[in-house]
């Protein structure tokens, strides 16, 4: 049942990669030959790596250009580009085909870099799909790559420290080094790392400084709302076979959510943790006789309970994917598991019965028996894992959310009146969740 319950899931997971949308154009520019800027409408699709062409759209006329072809662009709200002839190194930097030396293997191509700072020190990255590299101007000075390289001997890899000595020589420069000594030997070759030191080094050269604002990437939400426990499996009780009816409980928890950069930051991993609870119960009261003659009858009463309590802590781990990313009002898609561990110390289905037998045989008199006893008849797991589905809309820090919790096995096979196994007893979830964001996000 797991894995067919698995397979569901990594079909949603497909169908929710699969589901997103081509770029669609912006406002922006461009930047011709001859140095003037052009408004045009771009299709920009938040790019992970570095444009190898650019597409644009002026006065309903289609145009593309490679990095030979203009001196940049850039996209309102987003980001900025420039064209650039630079030279990189191409060593591997990581995996097995780190050189035993650092190499000096260069080539020269001509790339769209990415804007991070601009002022008189300039950040650019380039991200292929093999390694990133970062690029420093001075102001009125040529553009020059931050070279990072790797070496590897007996299984040890080493960094060159170039980088960093590159990048103390500027804060030697600012009269600061005293300072950010310790900061810049610890930085690691990292584009969010290096561009805040640019921010320290163009604030403390004074004047104008751009640099690309950091999008909100991390999301601590808080939810309330209600639960449904749903029963489906029955059970077979000594003298019962029944459901447990739906239970529904208060919930309330946290959420925290990472936006996986790129793509508008249309996918999110998540994880929250919240509280859950049931109480069950089922009553019989049955009645059964039989009558041969005066001589020979009898009558026999019982009453017969079911009951099981537990509160729970619900950890979910999920993809989130943003239909509409761009949109005010958002529509998203959730997938991923749930994991549920029981705060009760003994956690099972118990059954008490009672009852009396009345018997006349053969004309003598009323014989009566008391009948009573109680138990454990389905020990449960304190914990159980189930895969977890979801839909929900977003509207600025608000969202509402309905998910879905698939039956999971949550005890052992039951026991019928003649020692018949019964099926496991299971246990699904349905959860309408209201939750607030607590940091304003785009």
């Amino acid at each position: 049942m797991f894995k067919k319950q698995t397979s569901l899931f990594l079909f949603f997971l497909l169908m929710t990669l699969a589901g997103f949308s081509n770029s669609r154009l912006f406002p922006g520019y461009y930047i011709d030959p001859k140095g003037d800027s052009v408004r045009c409408n771009i299709e920009f699709n938040d790019w992970n790596l570095n444009p190898k062409t650019l597409k644009v759209e002026v006065n309903s006329k289609k145009m593309e250009f490679t990095p030979n072809d203009i001196r940049g662009f850039g996209v309102d709200g987003y980001d900025d580009y420039v064209s650039a002839t630079v030279q990189t190194h191409t060593a591997a930097v990581a995996g097995k085909d780190v050189p035993a030396q650092f190499s000096d293997d260069v080539v020269i191509n001509t790339y769209f870099l990415k804007i991070l700072n601009r002022g008189f020190f300039s950040l650019y990255d380039l991200v292929l799909t093999d390694r990133v590299y970062l690029f420093f101007q001075l102001k009125d000075s040529a553009l020059h790559e931050l070279v990072y390289r790797m070496k590897g001997t007996n299984d040890s890899l080493f960094v060159d420290q170039q980088y960093k000595n590159v990048l103390l020589s500027f804060f030697v420069q600012e009269g600061i080094s005293d300072k950010y000594f310790n900061r810049v030997s610890n930085t690691i070759y990292s584009a969010s790392e290096i561009q805040s030191l640019f921010n320290i080094l163009n604030e403390s050269h004074g004047g104008y400084s751009y640099h690309k604002k950091a999008k909100q990437e991390f999301q601590i939400q808080l939810y309330m709302g209600g639960i449904r426990n749903l029963f489906p499996s029955p059970i077979n009780a000594y003298y019962l076979t029944k459901q447990f009816n739906p239970a529904n409980s208060m919930t309330g928890g946290l959420s925290l959510l990472y936006s996986i950069p790129g793509k508008f930051n249309s996918f999110k991993i998540g994880f929250s943790a919240g509280y859950n609870s049931y109480n069950g119960k089922l009553t019989e009261h049955t009645t059964n006789s039989f009558y041969v003659s005066a001589a020979n009858n009898g009558t026999s009463t019982y009453d017969d309970t079911l009951t099981t309590k537990n509160s729970l802590v619900q950890t979910n781990f999920y993809l989130m994917y943003m239909i509409n990313p761009l949109s005010r009002v958002k529509c998203y898609l959730k997938a991923g598991i749930s994991l549920n561990f029981s705060l009760n110390t003994e956690n099972s289905v118990n059954e008490s019965y009672s009852g009396f037998t009345k018997i006349v045989q053969n004309g003598n008199p009323p014989v009566q028996n008391a009948i009573q006893n109680s138990g454990i008849i389905i020990p449960l797991k304190e914990r159980y894992l189930t895969p977890l589905f979801g839909i929900g809309v977003n509207f600025d820090r608000s969202t509402l959310e309905f998910s879905y919790c698939l039956p999971a096995d949550i005890g052992s096979q039951t026991k019928g009146p003649e020692g018949e196994s019964g099926p496991a007893f299971k246990i699904s979830s349905m959860t309408l969740s209201y939750s607030f964001s607590v940091f304003q996000t785009k």
